[in-house]
């Protein structure tokens, strides 16, 4: 129990900051209670993720986003990153998806000893978004999304996946690996992005229609090719 208070504590005040501004009825009453049913040990990590990744879609809370900005790196297209292919291995087999057009990394904390660290090596509660155009050369992704869609139905026989996702250079070499252990999907939508002001992932200026996958793993490690 010492260690869900420091993951909670972690989770809302390292990383989460809440709009203060009627804080008191924007937090629905069934996630006050997820809270403490997962403090209790009622309720499970999965179950509770669920309900920050809808407090944080809502825009009840915010994630910081830093960012860093480096002028005359030196680096040509040939050396910096240009792509990713996203690898699956699961039991029904391996296969993999060229066509993901964006990764977000979020969640990533290791909680140990009572204090917050991070380490280069392995992350623990890792999670990640894949986003991408609908299209019919994903048919194993579909599938393989749907297997968690009917488990969240009432089959609570889950089969967990690993996904490692090479970072590809502009040359065609792999820059570095995200290996991501036993992951489940915790949502998966289907929306039309209108927002100009967003990158497209097409040549159209007009309206996208786009599919988002929201993972949640056991673990992470970082390897590096030339090592």
């Amino acid at each position: 129990m010492i260690f869900a208070s420091i993951m909670i504590l972690s989770i809302i005040m390292i990383v989460l900051s809440v709009n203060n501004a009627n804080a008191d009825t924007l937090i629905p009453q069934w996630i006050r209670s997820n809270a403490k049913y997962w403090s209790e040990g009622n309720v499970t990590d999965a179950e509770y993720i669920q309900g920050i990744q809808y407090l944080i879609s809502q825009g009840i809370i915010h994630l910081p986003v830093q960012e860093v900005t480096a002028t005359n790196s030196g680096l040509n297209d040939q050396l910096s990153a240009k792509s990713f292919v996203v690898h699956f291995q699961t039991k029904n087999g391996n296969f993999d998806v060229y066509t993901i057009s964006k990764l977000t990394q979020y969640g990533m904390l290791s909680v140990g000893s009572g204090s917050i660290s991070t380490n280069i090596g392995a992350f623990s509660s890792p999670q990640f978004m894949l986003e991408s155009i609908p299209s019919k050369d994903k048919s194993k992704y579909y599938s393989l999304i749907s297997t968690f869609s009917n488990t969240a139905a009432g089959n609570n026989n889950i089969d967990f996946v690993d996904v490692a996702i090479d970072i590809l250079a502009g040359d065609g070499s792999t820059i570095e690996t995200l290996h991501y252990s036993k992951c489940q999907v915790m949502e998966y939508y289907v929306a039309t992005n209108d927002n100009k002001q967003q990158y497209r992932f097409t040549s159209n200026d007009g309206p996208e229609l786009r599919d988002d996958a929201n993972f949640s793993c056991d673990g992470l490690q970082i390897t590096d090719p030339s090592k």
